[in-house]
């Protein structure tokens, strides 16, 4: 594994693509191979197949004029021979103000480009939130051990 600067600079094209709503660029950047998953930030937002993803992110463009969010620092980009991904963070303005969204993508490299294969967009909640109170940070474990 090593540090990829053309699949960040490909993710970052990506997000733009979405912003800018590019439908050609967001369109060709995605598989159809099988195998392909999208985890989408919604409860029902999970396709298994990369031309209905590419559907539903593009009629999200056109009902948004573009995706309004934009990146907040780096993103974060591996590969391993055809495989890449990478991870990082964004946001959006929403009525409420600033919401954050995570994400994480996976990529194959398909005749010489590189397209997604999967993709996962959360907005990230505390564990608490949900009943789980667990460990959350190496932290946490030294000061239980010091106590």
């Amino acid at each position: 594994m090593e540090p990829s600067e053309e699949i960040r600079r490909v993710v970052i094209r990506f997000f733009e693509a979405l912003r800018d709503g590019d439908e050609e660029a967001v369109s060709n950047r995605i598989s159809r191979q099988p195998g392909f998953e999208r985890f989408g930030t919604d409860a029902v937002e999970w396709w298994q197949d990369g031309e209905a993803a590419a559907r539903v992110w593009i009629q999200v463009m056109r009902e948004t004029d573009g995706y309004p969010w934009r990146l907040v620092g780096d993103v974060h980009a591996m590969s391993e021979g055809s495989v890449g991904w990478a991870g990082g963070r964004a946001e959006f303005d929403a009525s409420e103000g600033a919401v954050e969204l995570r994400f994480t993508c996976v990529l194959h490299l398909e005749h010489g480009e590189w397209k997604l294969v999967q993709w996962h967009g959360s907005v990230p909640s505390s564990n608490e939130e949900h009943g789980f109170f667990i460990t959350k940070s190496v932290d946490e474990i030294a000061d239980a051990v010091s106590e």
